[in-house]
């Protein structure tokens, strides 16, 4: 009864005056809709007096407001008279994301300050009125994505040219040139299947090793690719292989292709040691950058999630074995050793200086001197 007493006193209090819904549409039309008439399209049911907060209503921005008012006349931005004490804008989008469906409206609340009310969803509509299942289609052929296809293009052609080009591979590679090339190349090699190589640990540690070079201008990881590739080159149409380079000495090449310069400052050896450089000191002036490759790049092979020979069939002799062949190639890439070794080489083989200059010559090489390690 109370409950009774309080919707005619406020009925009373209204004056008479009867409770309007204006809908606003995206062009700025405005419709008087009075409530009872199921003429709202929005869903849900809308009380007097509700009100978002701040953060509500910019989360609900939308392409169409309802506004809801009862109580005293006002005026919309058209110059209408309506009633507007209390306006509630509510997007359209939310309220249909938000708001089960209704097909009525309340007019008045009976406490003086409600809270926003929603309904329980909406029953499940009988299967007669949905559509009918759509038919089995078949299974679309997706189209691999142009990269992919570019980068295996430029890995296979990697394995048997010289005219190999660092920078294409680093640039479809999204800056990887340097791991996808030495991953490529080791999984292609019957090393894999030979030792059980763990390639996930593999996978890790090149990539952990290619983000320790430096930005050089030269010594960077794709001089790193560049080297390898090269290499690898050198051992396949050389005649080293099989010859004179295992499946063990040749993942012990291809792993100090890919640290020979992990690291690397930018300057040289000299350098170093006229600055009393910390690696200079740290070893006594005797090759600090070949060491601190070396150091730095085999603690990587050591970490237990980039320990790619845990659980292969390599034996504790050949993983020492391994690291010793990596330590003596990387060495040998300070050019204070350089002509010596070349001298050995040239002494062992009866190759004389004429002779190497013809072979450079007809290797396309010309003979001219690098850049160093």
């Amino acid at each position: 009864e109370r409950k009774n007493n309080d919707d005619n006193n406020n009925d009373n209090n209204d004056d008479g005056e009867e409770e309007v819904m204006m809908i606003t549409g995206g062009g700025g039309e405005v419709e008087e809709v009075t409530p009872g008439k199921k003429r709202l399209p929005a869903p849900g049911v809308l009380h007097d007096g509700q009100g978002l907060d701040a953060g509500a209503a910019g989360e609900f921005g939308g392409m169409r407001s309802v506004e809801v008012s009862s109580g005293e006349k006002g005026s919309d931005s058209h110059g209408n008279r309506v009633h507007n004490p209390s306006i509630r804008q509510v997007s359209a989008a939310a309220l249909s994301n938000t708001m089960p469906h209704s097909n009525h409206l309340s007019g008045h609340h009976p406490h003086p300050h409600p809270h926003p009310l929603l309904l329980p969803p909406p029953p499940p509509l009988p299967t007669s009125t949905l559509s009918p299942p759509l038919p089995s289609l078949p299974p679309l052929h997706v189209p691999r994505p142009l990269a992919v296809d570019k980068v295996e293009a430029l890995l296979h052609r990697a394995v048997d040219t010289w005219a190999f080009d660092a920078f294409e591979l680093y640039d479809a590679t999204g800056g990887h040139a340097l791991s996808c090339l030495a991953f490529f190349l080791i999984t292609r090699s019957p090393m894999i299947s030979k030792f059980r190589l763990n390639l996930v640990a593999l996978a890790r540690c090149l990539r952990t090793i290619e983000s320790g070079y430096r930005d050089n201008p030269y010594h960077s990881a794709i001089h790193a690719a560049d080297v390898l590739q090269h290499l690898h080159m050198i051992l396949t149409y050389g005649g080293l292989l099989p010859h004179y380079v295992d499946d063990l000495g040749l993942l012990a090449i291809y792993m100090s292709a890919i640290l020979h310069d992990y690291g690397h400052l930018g300057r040289t050896n000299d350098f170093l040691i006229a600055t009393s450089h910390p690696l200079a000191l740290t070893y006594n002036d005797r090759s600090p950058l070949e060491n601190h490759h070396l150091s730095a790049g085999l603690a990587i092979f050591r970490a237990p999630e980039f320990n790619f020979m845990e659980g292969s069939r390599l034996s504790k002799e050949q993983q020492k074995l391994l690291r010793k062949m990596v330590i003596d190639v990387v060495m040998a890439t300070d050019m204070k050793g350089h002509f010596g070794l070349v001298g050995q080489f040239k002494a062992a083989h009866g190759i004389s200086d004429q002779h190497l200059a013809q072979i450079q010559h007809e290797a396309g090489g010309g003979g001219g001197g690098g850049k160093g390690s």
